[in-house]
């Protein structure tokens, strides 16, 4: 799906692509498994620079961003500033296994509108993704 093409399913809808950034590789396989299964196609990456990378190559390739807010060496809103500044109006959904008032600081809270507490279910990641791409 790289330089703007648009792939379609068998019933000629549009599969849009969400990219997964988490460092939790059980995490990013059930994940792409739970997308699949909902009509999703995923890019997974387990790093937030090889997340912001494949943003970077090719932008309107991607429907939502789905980022792990506690990884390893970054800073979420560091990422935030970087992704939004690829693509701007891109939704990005904020995963944690922390509740939202404990792992969200205020400073994000009106940069960031959508929250998925981990471990979610197919029932929450389906509405939730499809309110966040519905929203552009």
């Amino acid at each position: 799906m790289s330089d703007g093409l648009l792939v379609f399913n068998r019933a000629g809808t549009v599969i849009e692509t969400i990219l997964i950034i988490d460092d939790e590789e059980a995490v990013l396989k059930a994940t792409t498994r739970l997308q699949a299964k909902l009509g999703y196609s995923s890019h997974a990456t387990d790093n937030a620079d090889d997340g912001l990378n494949a943003l970077q190559s090719d932008p309107s390739r991607f429907s939502c961003v789905l980022l792990d807010m506690v990884m390893p060496g970054t800073n979420v809103g560091e990422i935030l500033k970087r992704i939004y500044a690829l693509r701007a109006e891109i939704p990005i959904m904020l995963t944690s296994g922390y509740r939202p008032e404990e792992s969200i600081p205020s400073s994000l809270r009106t940069t960031c509108r959508w929250f998925l507490q981990k471990p979610y279910r197919a029932e929450e990641i389906s509405k939730i993704l499809r309110l966040a791409i519905d929203s552009k």
